[in-house]
């Protein structure tokens, strides 16, 4: 990617920072992760940013859709491991990044993944069966719901990973109630085959 790419790709994934977290001002921000963010997007075929489209915004981030990725910008992530699961949308980038905004420092979230369409009224027992199967790998998810769910490849699979996981992680917060439902109908089958 040419110099002068790179630049105007850092300027716009900057204003997108800033406007997700309706910042106006800043003094300082960790240049050098936001290069890696866009040498990241850069070898998965993203060179130009200026294409970005607001596809949704939860309750801790803003998804802007840039090519056939996603960035996810928000609150500071509690976990920033990638988790590697077929049942796991594929993420490129996660971490927090500082901004100094008037003195005071500010930390936020930024994730790149692979563009997942969102699927509506996901049954309950496929919800179980996408649970059950990254329970079977040692891992949790703790935020349980529909609108955590696309459909990529022929299969669902989870695009919030924040909530994803290892099974002894001492971090592990629980998100919905159906997750801890889920969870304990899990620990239920696998105490009724040691009997």
């Amino acid at each position: 990617m040419e110099i002068e790419e790179r630049n105007k790709n850092y300027k716009i994934l900057l204003d997108l920072i800033l406007k997700s977290r309706h910042i106006k001002t800043f003094s300082e921000v960790e240049e050098c992760k936001l290069y890696e963010i866009i040498d990241i997007m850069d070898k998965c075929g993203i060179n130009d940013f200026t294409g970005y489209s607001k596809v949704g915004a939860g309750t801790y981030s803003t998804v802007y859709k840039i090519g056939n990725k996603v960035i996810k910008i928000g609150l500071a992530k509690m976990n920033t491991e990638i988790i590697e699961n077929s049942k796991v949308v594929k993420s490129y980038f996660k971490d927090n990044i500082a901004l100094n905004v008037n003195g005071f420092k500010i930390v936020l979230g930024i994730e790149i993944q692979e563009f997942v369409k969102v699927v509506d009224n996901v049954e309950e027992n496929k919800l179980y069966d996408i649970y059950k199967e990254l329970r079977n790998e040692n891992l949790i998810w703790t935020d349980v719901k529909s609108s955590n769910v696309g459909y990529i490849n022929e299969d669902y699979v989870v695009i919030d990973v924040d909530s994803i996981y290892r099974e002894n992680d001492p971090k592990i917060t629980w998100f919905t109630t159906l997750a801890e439902r889920f969870e304990e109908r899990y620990k239920n089958g696998l105490s009724s085959k040691v009997l």
